[in-house]
Parts: structure tokens; C-alpha cells; sequence
């Protein structure tokens, strides 16, 4: 196994561990749907392709969702991906995970 294999491993498990401590007391139907599709890919990113890019996509939701629910956020798991509930309104969410570096847009404040 090279260093990357086992630091994506690692990272992974890092993250299902967000999950459950996010959502573990959420409706368990919900919940299984979105893991058992996030769970469904190639074990690692290089085996991916376009086609087959749903399992790391509903991980990166579930992980961005678990960080904000950790973090005090509102949240729920719905479609489009997530909804954000702040005081005022609901925000939907569509999120995936950057395919390569060049895909990520960098923002200078």
C-alpha cells in the first residue's frame, strides 16, 4: 500500500466517523441510502471514472454536511444534496467533489 493509498484511507475513515457522530440519531433509512450509495465506488479515487464518481461524491455531501452539523449548523439530508437551515431561510446545497486540482476556483479575499 503506498503513502497515499493509506492516507486517503485514513481520511475516509476520519470522515464516516463525522458522519455517525453527526447523524447517528437521524432517520436510520436515510442515512443508509445516502452511505450504501456513498460506499458504492472504487475503494480509491485513481479506479474512478466519470461514470463512476457518485460514491465520492455523496461521501464529500455526507463529510460537508457532518462538518456542519458538528459545528452547530442546522442541517438535514435531503436532495439536491443538503439542506443548510439558518434563522431567516433554508439553503440547498449541490455539492461534488473536485475531480483534479485545476477543478478547485481559488477565492482571495
Amino acid at each position: 500500500m503506498s503513502k497515499s493509498d493509506y492516507l486517503f484511507g485514513l481520511t475516509e475513515a476520519l470522515e464516516l466517523h463525522d458522519v455517525y457522530l453527526a447523524f447517528h440519531r437521524h432517520p436510520p433509512q436515510r442515512l443508509r441510502e445516502r452511505l450504501t450509495r456513498a460506499l458504492s465506488g472504487p475503494a480509491l479515487p485513481g479506479a474512478e471514472t466519470g461514470i463512476i464518481r457518485d460514491g465520492q461524491n455523496v461521501m464529500f455531501e455526507l463529510a460537508l454536511e457532518a462538518k456542519w452539523a458538528l459545528s452547530g449548523a442546522d442541517v438535514e439530508l435531503l436532495e439536491p444534496d443538503l439542506l443548510l437551515k439558518m434563522p431567516s431561510r433554508g439553503y440547498f446545497t449541490a455539492c461534488k467533489r473536485p475531480e483534479r486540482e485545476h477543478g478547485i476556483i481559488e477565492y482571495a479575499a
